[in-house]
């Protein structure tokens, strides 16, 4: 019989995982900004360690576009992208698919809710 893990310890392991991950540093090359790197692969890690991470969150890391740089240190891009993939897919099987996005009413109905009600 196998046991699965709880999506708790799931996500803990994720962001245990990523915030582990390093990547190799270049410099003189396009590469990028270490800086945007980090900061997005922090949010996500933090999102799982608090239990506030939602689908949408695979969505965001994938659709994610860092800055370039070649003089400053960077991050090595074909590695920072096979890593995103992976955290995307690991996101997308923990946290399932995003919710479709709720359609707001329009002024006009809102109103017109309010005059009926009268």
């Amino acid at each position: 019989m196998t046991s699965q893990a709880s999506p708790a310890a799931t996500a803990a392991e994720l962001a245990a995982r990523i915030r582990a991950t390093s990547f190799p540093r270049i410099r003189y090359q396009k590469g990028y900004d270490r800086y945007d790197v980090d900061w997005l692969l922090r949010k996500v890690a933090t999102e799982l360690e608090r239990g506030t991470a939602k689908p949408e969150l695979a969505d965001e890391l994938a659709d994610a576009e860092f800055s370039s740089t070649t003089v400053r240190s960077g991050y090595d891009e074909k590695a920072v992208d096979e890593f995103v993939d992976e955290v995307v897919t690991s996101l997308r099987e923990l946290l399932g698919p995003p919710q479709p996005p709720a359609t707001k009413p329009s002024p006009l109905t809102l109103v017109r809710r309010l005059l009926t009600r009268s």
